[in-house]
């Protein structure tokens, strides 16, 4: 029928030939789980086993055939701190995903997560799942958490801008990492300019859907 489409797939599965058979199907982005960058947390909390470098070859293989990549990612998961968390921005701006989410990590009942976090004390019983963060972590806290999930998009195109190790990236790790940076303040600030944005695009895509697919063409290139 050669429509095009977009799918979810996960990176041990994209082998030259699987990839090849998408592009022939005429896909057009693939959506990946990378969940965090550290390959520890990745493994041990989430049970998911796949390499950075296994995740880079994908989306190499992906953009080889014209494909984008789409990667979804979380944090505030147990045990991370902000270091693991700057460690997942870092890797979706150094293996190039195309676009990409972060959702903040919920502790659902009946699952192994669940009771870790209520084991631990990260988190008070009954779970208020209206709140934006969970759980509050010695080494995390619920304002660490938030600050990324606001800041992850800026800082995945800063790193990607400006690589790991440029001296303006060590500048921005350090000012990451300080104890002294001003959360609170930068989370107030980050979260009115992301509703003001939403508003400014649904009120295009709405009004204006010629300009906002022209608009989003060239800030895809």
């Amino acid at each position: 029928m050669n429509l095009p489409f977009s799918c979810d797939e996960r990176v041990e599965l994209l082998t030259d030939d699987r990839v090849k058979l998408l592009k022939e199907a005429n896909c057009k982005q693939v959506y990946l789980g990378v969940e965090s960058g550290d390959e520890e947390l990745r493994k041990l909390v989430l049970e998911r086993t796949m390499s950075n470098e296994l995740l880079k070859k994908g989306v190499d293989r992906l953009h080889d055939n014209g494909i984008r990549a789409f990667a979804f990612n979380m944090v505030g998961l147990p045990g991370e701190n902000r270091q693991k968390a700057l460690s997942t921005v870092k890797l979706n701006a150094s293996i190039k995903v195309d676009d990409s989410i972060v959702s903040v990590f919920s502790p659902y009942p009946s699952t192994i997560l669940y009771k870790i976090s209520v084991e631990k004390g990260y988190v008070k019983l009954p779970i208020d799942y209206t709140q934006f963060t969970f759980l509050d972590q010695p080494n995390f806290s619920k304002e660490e958490v938030a600050f990324f999930a606001v800041y992850f998009g800026f800082l995945r195109r800063f790193y990607r801008s400006h690589g790991e190790n440029s001296g303006l990236s060590r500048m921005m790790d350090n000012i990451i990492l300080s104890p002294k940076l001003p959360i609170r303040f930068l989370i107030s600030i980050g979260e009115s300019y992301m509703f003001a944005w939403e508003d400014i695009k649904s009120y295009v895509r709405m009004h204006m859907p010629g300009v906002f697919k022209a608009a989003k063409r060239v800030l895809r290139r």
